[in-house]
């Protein structure tokens, strides 16, 4: 299967995507496997791979003998997805290509609504029946969790089973009974029952719904005795919760292409619209020591160069500035940046500022969400104007040029004056320098289960549109840009965010009309959506307006710890404009996640409060120690292109240990020089590059450390040492192998008729193509380029070029015009470029 996989490969783009090789990816012995756990995430790679979640996720269950936990991901519509259909390839894993329908559990991460049509994508190019109800036990067990399914109402009937809350505890579980079950030979419903006895899993066949003739749910009624509620997974002990050390290092950038470490989880601030605010609860830090500890493991085992500190809101961790001054110190001569992507006004001290200015200046993003204080009162984001704009001058005076703005439309109790605050409060940020730029990003609010907004009404379309133009045209500026969400998206997101089981015949009709990659502003269709709705003669209305207190929600028999009494509390003090203090600083403010269970917040001493700053300035460096570095690039490493090889590359070196020497400026890198650069899809036996190191290290044991950590098909084939500064003069004289793929399909020449196809190039006076340059065509003459053209005993190509003078052409390209290949020949032609 994964062999057929590749053959796709050279007519998709970003073929990284699907390699399955990366460093620290896991592949076990088959002989030593007994469940096979299908990690799947309803998004393209490098939006699956940038969540920390599932590294985490993957190495528990990696860890665990008999388990082998494999990746999918949806493939791209435009290029693999089209190709699969079209060879009759069912979706597979990543590390063993295993088709999905042949894996014992298949398990969806589903991180947001706009996901949905997707997973029914991937269950149907896997060849899996999308509803639970059509699957027997001869079908993989089909499960999700994530941050969706605090309400998993409106996919109930395509899951088995879901995680409700954290799964680094439960996923275990949940894996041992399945093997269990397996060896007990009974049927599904005996697994489901299995499955409900854990605590935080949810089985939707174990609960009946129904309904008022109104639409409102009627009664939630358990089938199962003695499972009439699920309560959320928690971890306690949080500063040792599972971890991953070596995560999957991808070759493609990904979103968040960096380490992470999650230095805390949970939030105590209480913003009034926030799911993850309330689902996460409470906060749990780990200690700076273990954190320490931590960043040293991940970046060793991942060469990573920048480290994020990871929480929903990082600022707020008890010992931010001395976490940030003992990593400075530790990792600042090996070049690590560090980042914290979410931080607050009221935790951007000047001290915290000078801390991140020796780290990183690129934008610094606040969150003001609202532009009045009585709106921020209401959704209890306490700061006031004078917060952000000392925060905004603090931040400009430290010598960033772009500060990001995040506001919300839509908003409970909103006027007209709330959105005149936006541009008021943007046009003050403005005047406090007009040399600095500003980014404003324009969402509109969704309610959200679990949330004391979780009653209110979605804003109607042509508000939020005259809303969105009002900003755009008030706000008009050369050093202001704004952005916002189509409210189409954010519509379908409302109506999915509070649904119930009745949407899955929505679903359905979507998917037969073709949706999915709906977060994707080229795939989604809006129109579609309509037609999907009025099919399954759903009217979106029911979805989106204000719900009675009274009235049972989809979600009421789903529980995470914060009680419906506390939630009401606080939409009750929204109305009234009240703020609830952080329980963190004290006073308890009565949510309920702590109440009658263990579960306690975890804060560590702040220790003290300003840290020794890293040394800064310019540091001399020594002399440098050259290195040349022959390689191959071979087999599946094809694939990555350039810059992709550039990037592991200088995280292998990362990796080996090796004393490297970093470019200067802001944004470090290793001294690296690559004589070429390969393009993808080609191969190679030999090709050089240089190094610097800043000590010397015998050239026998680079090329051990390098090739322990360099990805499979490139291998270090010799280091020269004490070279000179200058590359030598590039030679113009070029080697060349083609292959003709076999079985592959396509219409290629046999033996006979190359050679009759060289023969005739040899007897012509001319072999005349056109090279297209960026601007204009060139005509080149095949006959002053091609040196030596033959055919060797093993019926493959070989040929070599003199490029000296001329424009080259790529080899694709001549084979096309020497050999009549079409487009789709010549992308799968197997070229490797030889040693000169």
């Amino acid at each position: 299967m994964k062999n057929d996989l590749e053959q796709l490969l050279p007519f998709v783009s970003k073929a990284s995507r699907y390699l399955g090789n990366e460093i620290n990816a896991v592949k076990k012995d088959p002989e030593a496997i007994d469940l096979t756990f299908a990690f799947a995430f309803p998004d393209v790679y490098e939006v699956g791979m940038s969540h920390l979640g599932l590294q985490i996720l993957y190495h528990v269950l990696n860890s665990m003998p008999g388990i082998a936990c494999e990746r999918a991901f949806a493939p791209w519509p435009d290029d693999m997805e089209a190709e699969m259909k079209a060879a009759g390839l069912p979706l597979a894993t990543l590390e063993s290509g295993i088709p999905l329908r042949q894996c014992g559990i298949v398990g969806f991460s589903l991180e947001y609504e706009l996901c949905y049509a997707t997973v029914l994508r991937m269950l149907d190019l896997s060849g899996i029946p999308l509803k639970a109800a059509e699957r027997d036990s001869s079908w993989p067990l089909v499960i999700a969790g994530g941050p969706s399914t605090c309400n998993p109402e409106p996919v109930a009937d395509f899951f088995d089973a879901f995680v409700i809350g954290e799964g680094e505890e439960v996923l275990p579980e949940l894996c041992r009974a399945y093997l269990r079950w397996k060896q007990s030979g009974e049927d599904k419903n005996s697994l489901l029952e299995a499955l409900a006895g854990i605590a935080g899993i949810y089985v939707p066949s174990f609960f009946s719904i129904t309904y008022n003739d109104n639409g409102t749910i009627r009664q939630i009624t358990p089938l199962k005795k003695g499972c009439d509620h699920v309560d959320k997974r928690i971890i306690t002990g949080f500063s040792h919760a599972p971890w991953c050390a070596k995560p999957v290092v991808p070759y493609m950038q990904i979103i968040h292409d960096r380490a992470g470490i999650e230095i805390a989880r949970g939030c105590t601030r209480g913003c009034r619209f926030c799911m993850a605010g309330m689902i996460y609860r409470p906060v749990r830090e780990k200690s700076v020591d273990r954190l320490c500890e931590l960043s040293r493991e991940t970046l060793s085992g991942s060469g990573y160069e920048e480290l994020g500190l990871l929480s929903l809101s990082s600022g707020d961790y008890s010992g931010i500035q001395p976490l940030l001054g003992a990593l400075m110190r530790e990792h600042r001569s090996k070049k690590i940046a560090m980042s914290l992507p979410s931080l607050r006004v009221e935790s951007l001290t000047a001290e915290l500022i000078e801390e991140i200015r020796q780290i990183r200046k690129t934008g610094f993003t606040i969150a003001p969400e609202a532009g009045t204080q009585r709106l921020r009162d209401a959704i209890n984001k306490g700061f006031t104007d004078t917060d952000i704009l000392s925060t905004a001058t603090r931040i400009f005076a430290a010598g960033w040029n772009l500060v990001k703005l995040y506001f919300m439309i839509g908003l409970p109790t909103e006027t007209t004056q709330d959105i005149e605050g936006i541009v008021e409060l943007c046009r003050a940020l403005g005047r406090l320098d007009r040399r600095k730029n500003i980014n404003v990003s324009i969402s509109t609010f969704v309610p959200k289960p679990h949330t004391p907004f979780q009653w209110e009404a979605f804003e109607p379309a042509g508000s939020i549109v005259e809303k969105q133009q009002y900003l755009k045209d008030s706000l008009r500026s050369r050093t202001v840009k704004v952005t916002y969400h189509d409210h189409r998206l954010s519509l379908l997101e409302a109506v999915f965010s509070r649904g119930d089981r009745r949407l899955a015949d929505v679903l359905v009709q979507a998917h037969s009309l073709g949706a999915g990659y709906d977060a994707w502003s080229e795939h989604f269709d809006h129109l579609l959506w309509d037609q999907a709705f009025k099919k399954a003669g759903i009217d979106t209305a029911f979805y989106l307006k204000e719900r009675s207190t009274d009235e049972i929600l989809p979600w009421d028999h789903i529980s995470y710890g914060v009680t419906k009494a506390y939630l009401l509390n606080e939409r009750e003090k929204a109305r009234r404009g009240e703020m609830t203090p952080d329980c963190r600083h004290g006073q308890c403010s009565g949510c309920g996640v702590c109440d009658g269970t263990d579960v306690k917040p975890e804060l560590y001493p702040a220790g003290p409060q300003t840290a020794p700053h890293a040394a800064r300035g310019m540091i001399p460096e020594p002399d440098p120690f050259r290195y040349r570095l022959a390689y191959t690039k071979e087999g599946a490493a094809r694939f990555i292109s350039h810059l992709e090889f550039s990037s592991s590359f200088a995280r292998a070196l990362r990796r080996a240990g090796l004393p490297l020497r970093y470019s200067q400026g802001f944004h470090p890198l290793p001294r690296v020089t690559f004589h070429e650069a390969l393009p993808v899809g080609l191969e190679c036996s030999y090709a050089l590059c240089d190094i610097e190191l800043t000590e010397p290290v015998p050239a026998g044991d680079i090329r051990h450390k390098l090739n322990r950590e360099l990805p499979d098909g490139i291998t270090i084939l010799t280091v020269e040492e004490n070279i000179l500064k200058s590359a030598p003069a590039p030679d113009t004289i070029k080697k060349y192998r083609v292959l003709f793929p076999e079985n592959s399909g396509l219409h290629f020449p046999g033996t006979d008729g190359l050679d009759r196809s060289i023969a005739g190039f040899h007897a012509r006076g001319s072999c005349l193509m056109q090279v297209e340059k960026k601007d204009r065509s060139v005509e080149v003459d095949l006959k002053k380029i091609i040196m030596d053209l033959a055919l060797d005993a093993d019926g493959k190509i070989l040929m070599t070029l003199d490029a000296a003078g001329h424009s080259m052409p790529k080899i694709p390209a001549i084979m096309a015009v020497l050999f009549g290949l079409g487009a789709r020949e010549q992308k799968s032609l197997r070229i490797t470029k030889m040693k000169s």
